[in-house]
C-alpha cells in the first residue's frame, strides 16, 4: 500500500481523515509504514499546493470510499477521464483557485452520490452539456469566476435535479433560448456580474420551481413584456446595478402595479 501513498504525497500537502500529511513529514517516515495504512478506506482528501497540470489516471487509484474530494490551491489544467467518475461514494468535489480550462466530457460521469460540485477561481471557458451523466443527486453546482462565455442548447441536460446554480462573476453574454430547459427543481440561479445584455422570454420560463433569480450587475438595457410574463411566478429578481434606460424603469413600475408585486428588485 505504501506506494499507493507516495502518488498522493508527491503532489504537495496532503490531508487525510484529518491528518495532514507534509512533503517534509514524507521525507521523515519514507523508511517506516504510515499511520494510515489503508488507502481503499480514507473518505475524505485534502490536497493542496498540487503543482500537475493534468489530472488523469492513475491518480487517486484505489480510493473506492473516497466521499470529498478537496484540491485548492492547484495548476491543474485538465481532468481526464478516469479520475472522478465512477465513483459511487463521491458526494462532494471542490476545485478553487486552479488553471483549470478542461474538463473531459465524460470525466463527472457515474457518480450517483454526488450532491456539490464547486469549480471557481479557475479559467473554465464553457459548461459541457455532456457533463454529469448519471449523477441524478447532483443538488448544487458553483461555476462562478471563471471565464464563461456562453451558455449553449440545454447546458445542463443531465442534471435535471439540480436546485442551485451559480455562475457569477463570469463573461457570459449570449445564453440560448432553451440554455435552462430541462431544470424543474431549479429554486436559485445567479448569474450575477456577468455582461448579460438581452435574452429571450424563454430563457426563463420553464422553470416552474424558480424562487430566486439573480441578474445584477449586468448589461441590461430593458425588458420586453413577454421577459417580465415570464419572470412573474418567481419570488425574487434582483436587476440592481444594471443600465436601465428612463423608458424602462417607467414600465417596471406600471408592471409592478399592473400584477401587484415587489418581486423585481
Amino acid at each position: 500500500m505504501f506506494h499507493k501513498i507516495i502518488l498522493l504525497i508527491v503532489f504537495g500537502t496532503v490531508t487525510v481523515n484529518n491528518y495532514t500529511l507534509t512533503e517534509k513529514e514524507y521525507v521523515k517516515c519514507k523508511n517506516q509504514v504510515p499511520t494510515f495504512k489503508n488507502i481503499s478506506n480514507i473518505k475524505k482528501v485534502y490536497i493542496s499546493d498540487l503543482t500537475l497540470t493534468t489530472l488523469e489516471p492513475p491518480h487517486l487509484k484505489n480510493m473506492d470510499r473516497l466521499e470529498e474530494l478537496v484540491i485548492a490551491p492547484s495548476t491543474i489544467e485538465h481532468i481526464k477521464m478516469g479520475v472522478l467518475n465512477n465513483r459511487a461514494k463521491l458526494r462532494k468535489l471542490t476545485i478553487i483557485v486552479s488553471s483549470m480550462k478542461r474538463i473531459d466530457s465524460r470525466a463527472l460521469d457515474n457518480n450517483p452520490n454526488l450532491e456539490d460540485v464547486t469549480v471557481t477561481i479557475a479559467n473554465i471557458r464553457r459548461i459541457d452539456p455532456r457533463w454529469f451523466r448519471n449523477c441524478n443527486k447532483l443538488d448544487r453546482i458553483d461555476f462562478s469566476k471563471n471565464r464563461i462565455h456562453f451558455l449553449p442548447k440545454r447546458t445542463f441536460r443531465n442534471i435535471a435535479n439540480v436546485t442551485d446554480i451559480n455562475l457569477s462573476e463570469n463573461l457570459i453574454k449570449y445564453m440560448h433560448p432553451q440554455a435552462f430547459r430541462d431544470l424543474n427543481s431549479l429554486q436559485r440561479l445567479d448569474l450575477s456580474c456577468n455582461k448579460i445584455g438581452v435574452f429571450s422570454h424563454k430563457t426563463f420560463k420553464d422553470l416552474p420551481k424558480l424562487k430566486v433569480l439573480e441578474l445584477s450587475h449586468n448589461n441590461i438595457f430593458c425588458f420586453n413584456e413577454n421577459v417580465l410574463i415570464s419572470l412573474r411566478s418567481v419570488e425574487e429578481v434582483s436587476i440592481a446595478s444594471n443600465p436601465l434606460d428612463d423608458d424602462c424603469v417607467v414600465k417596471l413600475k406600471k408592471y409592478k402595479q399592473l400584477i401587484g408585486t415587489e418581486n423585481i428588485i
